[in-house]
């Protein structure tokens, strides 16, 4: 993400996820969880992608949105993430209706 001169920091890490809901695997609400991940060289692309999930968020633009615990971006040094994190793994047609239209 950038900070306020506009520059990248390295090996940081920024999340938003459902009140209650700790950004961790051991969390009951990932027990079965599964997560979305696009990954980018481009520093700009994981800051226009955060700002978009966030947005459908939001908005409730998601057709499984009660799947979605939470978002999670990583900027390394090689390459950045940015992971949607989801509650049920194992129901496929609901972890394809979650992938938002900026990952494909």
């Amino acid at each position: 993400m950038l900070d306020r001169e506009g520059r990248h920091q390295s090996n940081y890490q920024k999340s938003t996820f459902i009140f209650g809901i700790e950004p961790k695997w051991e969390d009951p609400e990932f027990a079965n969880g599964g997560k979305w991940t696009v990954s980018s060289s481009k520093k700009a692309i994981l800051d226009t992608m955060w700002l978009e999930t966030l947005m459908a968020l939001i908005g409730e633009q998601f057709d499984e949105a009660e799947e979605i615990c939470g978002v999670v971006a990583s900027v390394r040094q090689r390459q950045d993430k940015l992971s949607l994190w989801t509650k049920n793994a194992a129901n496929e047609a609901a972890q394809v209706n979650t992938m938002p239209l900026i990952f494909l």
